[in-house]
């Protein structure tokens, strides 16, 4: 079962900027995989269809992507305000 980005948001909140690339590239391998008509056979025994977990995988992507965003931002607050010092 697929949940909602926005709770998928919530679970990987607290990841650290590199968990959440991690996150990303493997969420860009299986969209990848589907656009390359790559899926593995087993796929298709799952009660979803490759293209709802594709739709899904994609809306997943823009809240890594969000998540990413923030946290770099702040890590270059950080470092500003540590070099102030």
């Amino acid at each position: 079962m697929m949940i909602s980005p926005q709770h998928y948001r919530s679970t990987i909140e607290g990841y650290s900027l590199e968990e959440l690339r991690k996150v990303r590239n493997d969420l860009l391998e299986e969209i990848k995989r589907f656009e390359h008509n790559e899926t593995p056979e087993e796929e298709y025994c799952y009660s979803l269809s490759p293209s709802v977990k594709y739709q899904c995988n994609n809306d997943y992507l823009v809240e890594v992507i969000q998540l990413i965003n923030q946290k770099y931002n702040q890590s270059l607050w950080e470092e500003e305000d540590d070099s102030e010092d």
